[in-house]
């Protein structure tokens, strides 16, 4: 089909080449209203607080896991207070029992 195209019709040009055409036409001041436009600057602004944003709720989610985790350990240290708590009472009923077993 594009048999006739030979491979010497067809002319590569390199990257310099093509940088050093596109140098001719690009002049900075033509675009410079374009870049120093309010909006870059408000564009700016809103990144900056989108990642603050997500700074900010990412900390809070670590924050939140930690407070869980906390909750967790707690919770647990109450149990083995409750543990311990029925163990030693326990162990004071069988010391008066013993006891008063003695005395009698």
């Amino acid at each position: 089909m594009f048999s006739s195209v030979t491979e010497s019709s067809i002319h590569t040009v390199s990257k310099a080449e093509r940088d050093q055409e596109i140098q001719k036409y690009y002049r900075s001041d033509l675009i410079k209203h374009l870049t120093d436009w309010p909006s870059s600057q408000l564009e700016k602004q809103c990144l900056k607080l989108f990642d603050d944003y997500y700074r900010y709720s990412a900390k809070m989610s670590t924050a939140f896991i930690e407070l869980k985790a906390l909750k967790s350990n707690f919770r647990i240290l109450e149990i083995k207070r409750s543990i311990l708590t029925q163990r030693l009472l326990r162990c004071q009923q069988h010391i008066k029992k013993r006891e008063d077993d003695k005395l009698l």
